[in-house]
């Protein structure tokens, strides 16, 4: 489990291999990405927007930007969770991902603008190369 506290927002990643959508003769190696997100401010926020930068284990980057997460801009009022499950693919079999989101406080009249960082977590299979020392 990998976790990070932004602005009192903690952000929970727990990456999970995913053996049956994998096929390693073809290089494509999936995993689910499983994230809470829970507000521990005293504010509403809102979730408007995701930024991933997912990294394959030959230093190979690409970047995913949008609105939302999973089709949602969810609402979290104080002491709520938000839960959602996503998925990648990388064509080696091992790789990292982290991220940030934008999001806003909801009060009255105003609405201030928040990045949280979404922490870095490694994505490994089974068949990703280890060095023994």
């Amino acid at each position: 489990m990998y976790e990070k506290t932004t602005h009192k927002i903690l952000v929970r990643v727990v990456p999970e291999y995913l053996t049956e959508e994998s096929d390693v003769v073809r290089d494509i190696y999936f995993w689910a990405y499983h994230i809470t997100i829970e507000n521990q401010s005293a504010k509403r926020i809102r979730l408007r927007r995701r930024h991933w930068r997912i990294v394959d284990e030959h230093g190979h980057c690409r970047t995913v930007d949008g609105e939302g997460v999973v089709g949602e801009c969810p609402t979290l009022d104080p002491g709520v969770r938000f839960s959602y499950s996503s998925s990648v693919s990388l064509p080696t079999p091992s790789g990292e991902m982290s991220g940030t989101y934008e999001m806003t406080i909801e009060e009255d009249e105003n609405s201030q603008e928040l990045r949280v960082d979404i922490p870095l977590f490694l994505l490994e299979s089974p068949h990703a190369f280890r060095t023994v020392h």
